[in-house]
């Protein structure tokens, strides 16, 4: 069975300085992560500081583009080691995974490859966010990846 979505990310966030997307307005990635709630809450977050902080428009607009693509980087990690299913949405993962910058995955994996648990309990009180994760969540996934391996 087919499950069709298209991709898509707002050229602009914030139209006309009155009108704020979020939500499937602002982006969608893809339909079985689960990134919205906590990226809408984090656009929220940038589009206060715009409104009632003086940070300025454009400067929003790449904190929330740059979540976005934190966002899309976490969801490609997640299909750049393939699947047990040889279909073309997991080789096209594969490829795009492939022609991906790798520079803050790599520094990421770095931090994380020989934490032990207590580090890991320590990285919820750290100030280390990409996007909505922390290091205990990149430590999950890089050792399940391992373990399949």
């Amino acid at each position: 069975m087919v499950f069709p979505f298209k991709q898509y990310v707002a050229k602009s966030p914030i139209l006309d300085d009155r009108v704020l997307l979020n939500g499937n307005k602002l982006f969608f990635l893809e339909p079985l992560e689960a990134t919205a709630m906590s990226s809408y809450l984090q656009c929220i977050k940038f589009y206060f500081d715009y409104m009632f902080n003086n940070v300025k428009k454009e400067d929003t607009n790449v904190l929330v583009k740059n979540h976005i693509k934190k966002i899309q980087d976490f969801i490609l990690w997640h299909y750049s080691k393939g699947s047990i299913y040889q279909t073309s949405f997991w080789e096209h993962g594969k490829n795009l995974w492939k022609q991906h910058e790798k520079e803050d995955f790599e520094k990421i994996i770095k931090i994380i490859k020989n934490m032990s648990n207590e580090d890991i309990g320590k990285s919820l009180q750290s100030n280390f966010n990409y996007a909505q994760w922390k290091e205990f969540n990149f430590k999950i996934w890089f050792d399940g990846i391992n373990k399949s391996i």
